[in-house]
């Protein structure tokens, strides 16, 4: 079994597969109430498990020192550019047609948006939420603003990066967890978000996990019983649903589904079975379909009216996720491949002259 850093996983790119997929199964109006409330696999727990990974790689891809001067910038780069031309397209899309977002948003909260700076507004259904103008760059705020703690801690010691943000983070959810601030920015990054930062730590817990079982072979009992544990981790809660949501326990306790799924996932790859590779494409162009696919919903809900369970609406269903596919799969290639590739490059040459 290979260091985690010696090579892709692909296997994660499944889980970044199945976690946008199910995201995007709960913005389809007749089939989030079903689910929603009745499972702890929630939108929640979908969300959390990009936040789980994307600690993970981070932690991966700063192995070694020389990658920690450029790392902001090159997330910045991966993370920002779709975001920004989607701020744009729907920040002039909205004057056009107000009920696109269900208010007219101001230059004001054009700026607050591109630089993930949290305001509260109107939305088609709430009265008042806090989001940017793209409502689904919530999750890619608390990214940016993991980067930043991220970061820092780097500034202070490379060698114990994963200590100092996994402390910054715990300290922000006991303060979110423990205090409602009135202040929309504290309250977004604190407040509404508190478990959020525990599953970035989760994400840095599994990178030392992993790492620690490279440095061996691990054997096939080990293997079975992290596999039977996991499945036993990700079943029982169901059956334990009402209680945990009656002590509002859900969030801790897909912590540890998270990290116990995250691990086997990873140990499949580790022992040799491969991830089609049709779905380590589609993993690779989850951020965009993440990002993209809500538009694509919203519309098709709205003209081909699909508001119930029916073998029409389930047909239409599938074919507006797979069209969301292959729009975000150009997304991926054209922003996020091409030209985020073609910006890392040019800024590695600067940084190197």
């Amino acid at each position: 079994m290979s260091k985690p850093a010696s090579k892709r996983i692909d296997s994660i790119q499944a889980i970044r597969f199945l976690a946008a997929l199910f995201v995007s199964l709960f913005h389809f109006g007749y089939i989030s109430p079903i689910i929603t409330g009745n499972t702890i696999f929630d939108v929640k727990f979908f969300v959390n498990l990009f936040f789980c990974i994307s600690g993970f790689f981070v932690m991966m891809s700063t192995e070694k020192i020389e990658k920690r001067k450029l790392f902001l910038t090159r997330r910045f780069i991966r993370l920002m550019p779709l975001y920004w031309a989607l701020t744009f397209v729907t920040f002039f899309g909205a004057h056009i047609l107000p009920e696109l977002l269900g208010y007219v948003p101001d230059p004001e909260q054009l700026l607050k948006s591109l630089f993930c700076i949290p305001f509260s507004r109107g939305a088609l259904k709430a009265e008042s939420t806090i989001r940017p103008i793209v409502g689904l760059g919530h999750t890619l705020q608390m990214e940016v603003a993991f980067s930043i703690v991220f970061a820092i801690a780097m500034r202070i010691s490379h060698k114990y990066r994963a200590v100092i943000a996994a402390s910054f983070a715990i300290v922000f959810a006991i303060l979110g967890r423990l205090i409602d601030f009135e202040n929309v920015f504290l309250r977004f990054y604190l407040y509404v978000n508190w478990s959020s930062w525990l599953f970035f730590v989760v994400g840095i817990i599994c990178f030392y996990i992993v790492k620690e079982l490279s440095k061996k072979e691990f054997s096939d009992i080990f293997f079975a019983i992290w596999s039977v544990s996991t499945v036993i981790i990700l079943g029982v809660p169901q059956f334990l649903w009402n209680t945990i949501k009656i002590y509002d326990l859900s969030q801790y306790v897909q912590i540890l589904m998270c990290l116990f799924f995250v691990i086997e996932v990873i140990l499949i790859d580790r022992k040799g079975f491969r991830t089609p590779k049709l779905i380590t494409k589609l993993g690779d162009a989850s951020f965009s379909y993440y990002l993209i696919h809500y538009y694509i919903v919203s519309v098709a809900e709205r003209f081909l009216k699909i508001n119930s369970f029916s073998p029409r609406n389930i047909i239409l269903t599938v074919v507006v996720i797979i069209i969301s596919w292959i729009v975000a799969y150009v997304s991926w290639y054209i922003i996020e491949n091409k030209f985020a590739g073609w910006l890392t490059k040019k800024v590695n040459k600067i940084a190197k002259a």
